[in-house]
């Protein structure tokens, strides 16, 4: 009688078979495991990073770098002070901490567009630190003039003989240009706005209204030109769009058009003006000191009392010849002289400006 069983060569089948489904099996189940990894690095980068742009959005007024040159590095030490991680940050790939000195670079753009970058690997790369803003702007026939970049490697050397450099600069024609800087395997750009630096006169201003209707009416879509979705259907512009600039004030200070407004210039009587904004904050100063002896110490709680109320109205729009302000940063400091500080508007440009009634 014949037995049935597994011959010795369907044996060896059998475990060379049973063999190759455990390799895959385990081949398969490390690569989710990789995978699984790599989005968790992911999803840490992108918290990371919206983090620190929320950062940018709550402490804006205080970050005096971002408002001086539109970008800032932000350590995960500030960010995990402010309690923006409630755990501590780990790497999934190498399971060790990240390190708190690392930084988050944040810029923003000319339209005001807030861009975090976190490089989870930085400690392994060079650092490459803008000179001067991140949004250039130069008039339009002047001469831009390079800045360059600060770059330090890895092992602290100073590199930045060594960046390269690529992008050009046509201050004929008004627009936006990017140049990039390089090293290595790092690179950082900054937008050059060229803009328009016709000086406007009263005539100009009203002119300026117009043409700004007649561009939008052509519906296109290059001009950066919408109106929003009050009643009043204000035109603005949205965008980065440097042919919104112009400008304003007695020693040709760079001001944005953010577009045409309907605006109550007195009692019951509204008109479509336009709305300037400067580009650059006038100066650091704070709403009054707290060194004064009104409300126990802290300074007054009233605009029409106040000391910005004194530097902004009375002096750099009204027509009082001299005026002190408290510096933001030390308010027990109170002697600073506006005039050595502070450039009036000027009377030119001073009747250019509509009086209106804020609601």
């Amino acid at each position: 009688m014949k037995k049935s069983g597994f011959t010795l060569v369907e044996l060896i089948a059998a475990i060379g078979i049973l063999a190759m489904l455990i390799t895959l099996a385990v081949t398969v189940s490390l690569s989710w495991i990789d995978k699984s990894k790599e989005k968790s690095k992911e999803t840490l980068i992108q918290s990371i990073e919206l983090a620190a742009k929320q950062y940018v959005m709550d402490y804006k007024s205080e970050l005096t770098t971002l408002k001086t040159n539109d970008y800032i590095y932000i350590t995960l030490q500030e960010l995990t002070e402010k309690e923006y991680f409630t755990n501590s940050l780990v790497d999934p790939i190498t399971e060790k901490s990240l390190p708190l000195t690392d930084t988050v670079y944040v810029t923003i753009e000319a339209n005001g567009t807030i861009t975090s970058t976190y490089d989870i690997d930085q400690k392994t790369k060079a650092k490459l630190t803008l000179i001067g803003s991140y949004n250039e702007y130069i008039k339009k026939g002047s001469t831009y003039t390079e800045l360059g970049v600060v770059a330090i490697d890895k092992d602290g050397t100073n590199v930045s003989s060594s960046v390269t450099i690529t992008g050009t600069v046509d201050t004929s024609i008004t627009g936006t240009y990017k140049i990039t800087y390089e090293y290595e395997n790092v690179s950082i750009i900054r937008n050059v706005i060229v803009y328009s630096g016709n000086m406007p006169s009263s005539e100009d201003i009203s002119k300026l209204t117009t043409h700004i209707r007649n561009l939008y009416a052509k519906n296109d879509p290059t001009n950066g030109l919408e109106k929003d979705d009050t009643k009043d259907e204000n035109i603005r512009y949205v965008g980065s769009n440097p042919n919104n600039y112009v400008e304003f004030g007695n020693i040709g200070e760079l001001w944005r058009i953010i577009g045409i407004f309907e605006v109550e210039i007195s009692s019951g009587i509204k008109e479509k003006l336009i709305k300037l904004v400067r580009n650059e904050s006038l100066i650091d100063a704070s709403w009054d000191s707290s060194a004064s002896d009104i409300n126990g110490g802290y300074g007054v709680n009233e605009w029409s009392e106040s000391d910005l109320k004194t530097l902004l109205n009375d002096y750099y729009y009204g027509d009082s010849a001299t005026c002190t302000y408290c510096n933001r940063s030390s308010q027990e400091t109170c002697t600073n002289d506006c005039l050595s500080t502070v450039a009036k508007i000027g009377s030119t440009y001073k009747e250019m400006i509509e009086s209106v009634v804020w609601n």
